[in-house]
């Protein structure tokens, strides 16, 4: 197929509502070719392989005649496949609930204009559900992904005690990610009320941020009471129309369960007190009696967490999101030794954090918190330079992606 005068004065093809149908090929360089549209949605893949920069094999191949062999590829290609066989097979094997709430999401004749959703968040949110609710139902394909992305996620440590529960989503910038959390936080919160012996379906809610300003931006996941009508309510449930009337009287209790927090407020503060002081300030209240807190003057991991998640005990099952989570992660103890140049040292003071912000997470692991599902939502899930992996090597718990070039398209 080749491009009308319209496309070679655009990059974009497809609806932005819809499953894309088209996209550029690429060349033997891995360049986009906007001379070339090719049919169908163009398959996740890491890398094209590179042929000798001949002119003559620039003319013959394309990069869609390369086979790719990339084990992430096939990972995310095969979950995609699944995902749309199930959404074309209207949403069967999950509960009343869930499918009330994908049709009214994606198959609702009345949701008009700006209310749609684009098709990257409805990738993402039938993802999550096909992994939590249908997968372990085929005991062929379905289990074996999830035994693959078990397998994934074990690759991050060789302690299990530092495995979390991670599955990642990569949306590109601009397409919605906050949207897609308030779709998670609410499937997870309705099924969980029309049945609490589910356990499926979670209790309480984590949203971690990387800073105090989207920490802030991220107060939209919580309901709007200041005010009474719905279509003046100022949250990201109300705003993108996602609750279906007849949910409305449900949503009283969901701000109790939601804890909004800066990676930050992971890290343990350090004791202060006055140093005449036979205490020096390094005592507190564990457990019924003064103690010495472990860590050698910092907080210790379960008082810190136990101030920081009220709304989220010990025996309740709780879900973490994180936003723009390719800030954590867990670097490896070989990092970069020696001469280390500009992108090295900043890759590894970003390290330096995401070891922040993982460490409290396992730390909530140990200290007895019920983490069922961690969720990551970012642009860029990659290890950085430094970290002790191939340097922007995909976090291998990734099981959707929608990037910047089919963003563009």
């Amino acid at each position: 197929m080749q491009p009308n005068d319209k496309d070679q004065k655009s990059p974009i093809l497809n609806n932005p509502y819809e499953e894309p149908r088209l996209h550029y090929d690429t060349d033997v360089d891995g360049n986009l070719d906007y001379s070339r549209i090719v049919e169908g949605r163009r398959p996740y893949t890491t890398s094209i392989d590179i042929m000798p920069r001949r002119q003559m094999q620039q003319t013959i191949f394309a990069g869609s005649d390369f086979e790719n062999t990339d084990l992430d590829a096939a990972f995310i290609n095969e979950i995609r496949a699944q995902v749309g066989k199930w959404r074309n097979n209207n949403y069967s094997g999950v509960t009343r609930i869930t499918r009330e709430l994908l049709c009214y999401w994606f198959k609702n004749p009345d949701r008009k204009g700006q209310q749609q959703l684009f098709f990257c968040q409805r990738e993402a949110i039938e993802t999550a559900i096909y992994l939590n609710e249908v997968a372990d139902q085929d005991p062929n394909i379905g289990r074996d992904l999830l035994r693959q992305l078990s397998e994934r996620r074990h690759t991050a440590s060789e302690n299990p005690q530092d495995i979390l529960p991670r599955t990642a989503f990569k949306m590109a910038t601009g397409t919605g990610k906050t949207t897609v959390m308030a779709m998670l936080i609410l499937y997870n919160y309705l099924n969980k009320r029309d049945n609490l012996q589910d356990t499926r379906f979670v209790d309480t809610f984590l949203i971690v941020a990387p800073g105090v300003t989207i920490r802030e931006r991220l107060q939209s996941l919580c309901i709007d009471t200041t005010r009474q009508r719905h279509n003046e309510q100022n949250d990201d449930y109300h705003r993108r129309d996602l609750v279906p009337r007849q949910f409305e009287p449900l949503l009283g209790g969901l701000n109790a369960s939601i804890t909004i927090i800066n990676y930050q407020q992971l890290e343990p503060k350090a004791l202060t007190g006055k140093h005449a002081s036979p205490l020096d300030g390094k005592l507190e209240y564990i457990d019924g009696k003064m103690q010495k807190p472990k860590g050698g003057g910092k907080q210790d991991y379960s008082v810190m967490l136990g101030k920081l998640l009220r709304k989220g005990g010990k025996g309740k099952r709780m879900l973490v999101i994180n936003d723009e989570a390719h800030h954590c992660y867990l670097p490896k103890k070989s990092a970069t030794k020696g001469k280390k140049d500009e992108e090295t040292e900043a890759g590894e003071a970003e390290n330096e954090n995401a070891m922040v912000w993982y460490e409290g997470l396992r730390q909530m692991k140990l200290c007895g918190y019920k983490i069922q599902h961690v969720y990551d939502l970012s642009a860029t899930p990659y290890y950085l330079k430094g970290s002790g992996y191939d340097a922007y090597s995909l976090f291998p718990w990734v099981v959707s992606d929608f990037g910047l070039v089919d963003a563009i398209e």
